[in-house]
C-alpha cells in the first residue's frame, strides 16, 4: 500500500515535471524571440541614466539604446546592419545588447561623449560630467572624517588628516557616481525579466491545461486506480529526470571565462554544445574544435562567434543565423522527446473534436483542479526536478520495506 502510495505520487511528479520543461521550452524560445534580455538591459539603463542625471532624462533612451547597438558592445548579429537601414528598423527589438559591465558603460559613454562634442556640445558635456561625478556614499564618508577630526584635540588631528589623505586617494580610485548605482540598477532589471518569465510561465501553464483538461485532482485519482498507467509513468521517470538534466543543466557556469548566470529562461549548455557541432560542418567555419569553450546561454554563445568567426560579413551573419536555428531545433527535439514519454495511457494529449461543445469537453473535469494544475506548474521545473529525485531515491526503499520480494528489481 505504501508503494502503491508513493508510485501514484511519482507518476503525478512525472508528469508535472514533463509539462513543466515543455513550458521551459517554451520561455527559452519566447525569450529569444522577443529580445527580453536586451529589452530589460534597455529599461535598466535608462533608468540609471535619468534617475543619475535628470537632465538627460528626456534623452536617456536614446542615449541607452545607442549604447546597446553599438557592435562593440551588442552580442546581436542584427547590429551590424545600420540602425536606419529596413533590416535595422525592422530588427529593432534584437539589436540590443544582452548583457553589459560598468566598465563597457563607462567606455561607451565616453566614446558617446566624444562623438557629440562637434554635434551636441552640452549633452557631450553633461555625459562627460556624470562620468566623473564622484560616488556620493564615499564623499559622505570623507566628510564625516572631517568632521570627527575637526571636534578632537591637536594630538589626534595629524592620524586623523592622514587617514583623510589615504581615503582622499581611494576615493580618486573608486568607482564613480555611476558604477556605484549600476549593480542596483541591473539586479532590478534581472528581477523584472525574471517577473516576465514568471508570468509567461503562468500564461502557457493556463493554457496546456485547460487545453489538455488537465485537473490534478481527477489526476491523482486515476493513476491510484491504474497500475498499469503507474507503473508505466513510473519507468519514464528515468527518461525524464535525463531530459530535465539537458534543459536546467546543472546550474553552473562552465569554465572558460563567461561570467554571466544562468537561468531557467536560458538555453542549457548541453543544446548549445550540440548546436556547437552542427554548426561546425557548415562550409565556412574554420575554427578549430579545441579553441571552443563550453558556453553558459545563448548570449554567451552567439557573442563569442561574432568575436571568433572569420570572413566577409555576410558569411559570419549566416553562420550566427545558423546556430541560433540549430539551437532552437535542439529545443524542438527535447520537446519531442518529452511529449513522447507522456503519451501513456494515463496522459493522452486530446483535443475537443468536431461538433463538441466546451461543456462537453471539459464534463467529468473539475475547474478547481484545473486551477490547482495551472498553480502547480507555476512553480517551475527546477522544484519537480528536484521532488522527483528525492522521491526516486526514496522508492527502493519504500519497495524493499513494502514487499521484499521485489527490492532486488527495484
Amino acid at each position: 500500500m505504501v508503494l502503491q502510495f508513493l508510485d501514484t505520487i511519482i507518476a503525478f511528479v512525472v508528469i508535472m515535471l514533463g509539462i513543466s520543461l515543455l513550458i521551459t521550452v517554451l520561455n527559452q524560445m519566447i525569450s529569444a524571440l522577443l529580445g527580453s534580455r536586451g529589452m530589460n538591459l534597455l529599461w535598466g539603463l535608462k533608468t540609471l541614466l535619468g534617475t543619475i542625471d535628470p537632465g538627460l532624462e528626456a534623452k536617456a533612451e536614446g542615449l541607452a539604446r545607442e549604447f546597446l547597438e553599438t557592435p562593440l558592445v551588442s552580442d546581436s548579429l542584427f547590429s551590424k546592419f545600420p540602425a536606419d537601414s529596413p533590416l535595422g528598423r525592422l530588427t529593432r527589438r534584437w539589436r540590443l545588447a544582452s548583457a553589459v559591465s560598468a566598465e563597457d558603460l563607462a567606455k561607451g559613454l565616453g566614446r558617446m561623449a566624444d562623438a557629440l562634442k562637434d554635434k551636441d556640445a552640452p549633452m557631450a558635456a553633461k555625459i562627460t560630467a556624470l562620468l566623473g561625478a564622484p560616488n556620493p556614499e564615499t564623499v559622505r564618508r570623507v566628510q564625516l572624517i572631517q568632521e570627527v577630526a575637526a571636534s578632537l584635540g591637536p594630538n589626534v588631528v595629524p592620524q586623523i588628516d592622514n587617514a583623510v589623505r589615504q581615503l582622499g586617494a581611494g576615493v580618486q580610485a573608486s568607482i564613480g557616481r555611476l558604477e556605484a548605482g549600476f549593480d542596483a540598477v541591473m539586479k532590478r532589471a534581472s528581477q523584472r525579466f525574471a517577473l516576465q518569465m514568471r508570468i509567461w510561465t503562468v500564461i502557457f501553464a493556463a493554457v496546456i491545461c485547460f487545453g489538455l483538461r488537465l485537473d490534478s485532482v481527477g489526476l491523482v485519482q486515476r493513476l491510484w486506480a491504474d497500475p498499469v498507467a503507474r507503473s508505466n509513468l513510473v519507468a519514464k521517470s528515468e527518461t525524464i529526470d535525463k531530459e530535465a538534466s539537458v534543459l536546467l543543466g546543472d546550474g553552473s557556469v562552465p569554465s572558460g571565462g563567461d561570467e554571466a548566470v544562468r537561468t531557467e529562461s536560458d538555453i542549457a549548455p548541453q543544446i548549445l554544445a550540440e548546436a556547437m557541432a552542427k554548426l561546425k560542418q557548415e562550409p565556412g567555419f574554420k575554427i578549430e574544435a579545441r579553441d571552443i569553450p563550453p558556453f553558459v546561454n545563448l548570449k554567451a554563445a552567439t557573442e563569442w562567434l561574432g568575436k571568433n568567426l572569420a570572413g566577409e560579413q555576410a558569411l559570419r551573419a549566416k553562420l550566427m543565423n545558423d546556430y541560433q536555428l540549430f539551437a532552437f531545433e535542439g529545443l524542438r527535439a527535447h520537446a519531442e522527446a518529452i511529449r513522447k514519454d507522456l503519451t501513456t495511457s494515463a496522459f493522452r494529449i486530446q483535443m475537443p473534436s468536431s461538433g463538441q461543445t466546451l461543456k462537453e469537453y471539459y464534463a467529468g473535469f473539475s475547474i478547481l483542479g484545473i486551477l490547482a494544475s495551472i498553480a502547480l506548474l507555476s512553480l517551475g521545473a527546477p522544484f519537480w526536478f528536484t521532488a522527483l529525485k528525492t522521491l526516486s531515491s526514496l522508492r527502493p526503499l519504500v519497495a524493499s520495506e513494502d514487499n521484499p520480494s521485489q527490492a532486488s528489481s527495484t
